[in-house]
Order: C-alpha cells, then structure tokens, then sequence
C-alpha cells in the first residue's frame, strides 16, 4: 500500500511539472512569436488534453487502480477528455475568450503551489513563506485575467503572457525544492542516530558491570560464609549429638549422666543385696 502511495505521489509531481513545463514554453512562443494565432494555439491545447486523459485512462486499468480507494485517474482522464471535445468544437469561443481560459488554469497551479507551501511549512523549511507570497501573487493575476477590468486589450495580453511564464517559471521551481526537501527528510529519517547509538552503549556497559560485580562480589562471599561459618557449627553440633548417645562429651569422657533404664536397675540390684545382708 505504501508503495502504491509513492507511485502516485510520483507521477502526480511529474504531472504538475510537465503541466509547468507547458506554461513555459506556451509563453515562450507567445512572447517569440506574435503573429502566433490563438486559434491555433487552442487547437494545440485541446489535442494536448485528449492525449493526457487517454493516458490517466490506460494507467488507471495496467496499474489495477481499480481495486484501490480513493483513486481518481479514471475519472480526471474522462474530464479531460470531454473538457477537450468540447474545446476543439468551440475552438472559436476559446479562442476569443483565451485569456480567460488562461486564468483558470494559472489559477489551479496557484492553488497547487499554495498547497506545496503548506507542505514546506510543515517540513519546517524558511522558503514556505516565499512560496506562499508567489502563489498569492498568481492568483491575484488570476483574478484579473478572469475578471478582465481592462478597457485596453493589450494589458490584459500582456498579463496573459507574464502570467504564463511567471507561474511556470515558479511551478517548477517550487515542485523542484519540495521533491528535495522530501527526499532529504527521508534520509535523514532513515539514518541511524548516534545519540542513541552512545546511550544503548552506555546501558549495555552498565549492566554488564553490574552483573560482573554480582557473579565476583556476591557468589564467593555466600559460598564462604557457608563453608566458614555454617560448615563448622554445624559439623560440631552433629558431633556433640553423637557423643551424648553413646555416654560421652565431646572431649571423650564418661562423665555425663547416665540412661535412665541403667540407673533403675542398678538401684534395685542394690536394694536387694542390702536386705539379703540383713
């Protein structure tokens, strides 16, 4: 899914360009070429519009975009299209009407680039704010281009020209600077921080000292404690129960007290040579 995401992503960024590229070069031979006839012009462009629906179109079904959501090429292809037709029917009205036309589409990029400027500003890049200022710019002449407050035909060509070359000049240049900045957001991404390299190291290091201190520092003194001082009382109280069965101290001697059998018997084998004398 997220490559599907990157895939349209691209082709997108190649379609606003190629759409700046256009601007450019239409302004270009307008500005070259004054005996250049709109009518023709307006034939070129609605041809234009056929060939790049056709190929929204044939992407939409070699890519299978239809078992994904929120994918419009199908139908921006299908506008386009129609909006073409229609163009190259009416190729007189357009042509009369050009710099109308023109507006609307100068206007659509402005919109675009303000969008672009809104993504620079969340990339924390200083430039959105120049970006900004051109689209608003644009679109201003946009306005005027679609209003016409003009009573001399000459300024609004003019301005028809200026504004195709000057929003394709800064179309370019602004896609350009956001596809980088993009890109060098990812890699910086994708980078490993050193910062955090150090401190996993510093952690790692910590516990195994720790765990050297407890296997060198706890484990022989418990194990001494246990042959040195539990060991011997232990071995002694043993002993000195032994000796008391069989009659003795610990030093060997039979000075301790007698079974209680013993003594009765005795004292009874006493008593009886005592009366058999009297």
């Amino acid at each position: 899914m997220r490559g599907k995401k990157k895939q349209d992503s691209t082709f997108l960024n190649r379609l606003f360009m190629g759409i700046s590229f256009a601007y450019l070069l239409l302004g270009i031979l307008l500005v070259a070429i004054p005996e250049l006839q709109i009518p023709y012009v307006c034939y070129g462009i609605g041809f234009c519009l056929i060939i790049l629906g056709i190929i929204l179109i044939v992407k939409y079904f070699l890519t299978e975009s239809y078992k994904n959501l929120n994918q419009y090429g199908f139908s921006i292809g299908v506008f386009l299209v129609i909006l073409a037709v229609c163009s190259l029917i009416k190729n007189e009205e357009m042509a009369n009407n050009f710099p109308f036309y023109i507006g609307i589409c100068v206007l659509l990029t402005a919109i675009v680039k303000l969008q672009n400027a809104m993504d620079l500003k969340a990339l924390q890049k200083p430039a959105w704010v120049v970006v900004c200022a051109v689209s608003v710019f644009n679109m201003a002449c946009a306005a005027l281009l679609i209003i016409n407050p003009f009573e001399d035909a000459n300024y609004e060509v003019a301005l028809t020209y200026f504004s195709l070359l000057f929003d394709g000049i800064t179309s370019i240049i602004s896609q350009s600077y956001l596809a980088f900045s993009l890109k060098r957001n990812a890699k910086e991404a994708s980078r490993p921080d050193p910062d955090l390299g150090a401190k996993s190291k510093h952690k790692q290091g910590q516990d195994s000292s720790a765990s050297a201190n407890a296997s060198q520092g706890q484990g022989p003194s418990v194990s001494a404690n246990a042959s040195q001082g539990q060991g011997p009382s232990a071995s002694a109280d043993s002993e000195q129960g032994r000796d008391i069965k069989e009659g003795t101290d610990a030093k060997g001697n039979s000075d301790l007290p007698m079974d209680v059998g013993s003594a009765s018997s005795r004292f009874k084998k006493a008593k009886f040579w005592q009366k058999a004398k009297e």
